[in-house]
């Protein structure tokens, strides 16, 4: 009869022995996926750094540019050159200012597939805004360049008003070739383009926070 009762508790010992495992186990996933949770919220940090660096970039050209032109309120190009870079500065608070919200909007407290949706959210806008603001650039260097001339005692286009020009029919030639090659890749049958195009201006912090976030959804699927 002590047989019987020898075996009955070995398979109890090995039932509890089983659960006790399930439950580390399930503590170690719970414990890699908040590990993840924090590492995705590390690697976006950077971001919200440059962003507030931009803000602060931003109001600086407003205020150099804002005092440039109107001072050159009678000389049309120089006018223009400075109301250009003004509204750069505008355009880039207003990016900057839209991307820290998208980033105050994700909780990391949040189940993983709704920080995963932020995250996306926060990825396109961003992707958008690198081209709104890198794309002037084809233009706008022209007009940076006219203010530093006359900063340096000289008018550029007074003096050269050809190779002016021409600088400024090469960078709409660029900036019609950029537009066009956008339009291409994000076109039908050009998906493949277009995730090149998103993962590079995505930057490789959004990609590393978004790795992680996968990997943790995988986790907590499996727990």
């Amino acid at each position: 009869m002590d047989q019987p009762l020898e075996i009955d508790d070995l398979k109890t010992a090995l039932r509890t022995l089983e659960a006790e495992l399930g439950r580390h186990a399930r503590r170690a996933d719970t414990f890699a996926a908040e590990s993840r949770r924090g590492a995705a919220r590390t690697r976006l940090d950077p971001m919200r750094h440059g962003r507030l660096l931009q803000i602060a970039a931003g109001f600086a050209a407003c205020l150099v540019a804002g005092a440039f032109w109107a001072r050159h309120r009678e000389v049309p190009h120089l006018l223009a050159a400075g109301l250009l870079v003004h509204a750069y500065g505008m355009l880039a608070i207003v990016l900057a200012a839209c991307e820290l919200r998208l980033l105050g909007r994700i909780d990391y407290a949040e189940p993983v597939v709704a920080i995963q949706r932020r995250l996306a959210e926060l990825r396109r806008f961003h992707v958008r805004a690198s081209l709104a603001a890198g794309l002037p650039w084809w233009l706008l260097w022209i007009a940076a360049a006219l203010m530093l001339a006359d900063v340096a005692g000289f008018d550029a286009y007074a003096a050269a008003p050809g190779a002016v020009a021409a600088a400024a029919a090469v960078g709409a030639l660029g900036l019609a070739a950029s537009l066009a090659f956008l339009g291409r890749a994000r076109g039908p049958g050009a998906s493949r383009a277009a995730r090149f195009v998103d993962d590079h201006l995505a930057g490789p912090r959004l990609r590393e926070a978004r790795a992680l976030l996968d990997a943790a959804a995988r986790f907590e699927l499996d727990a």
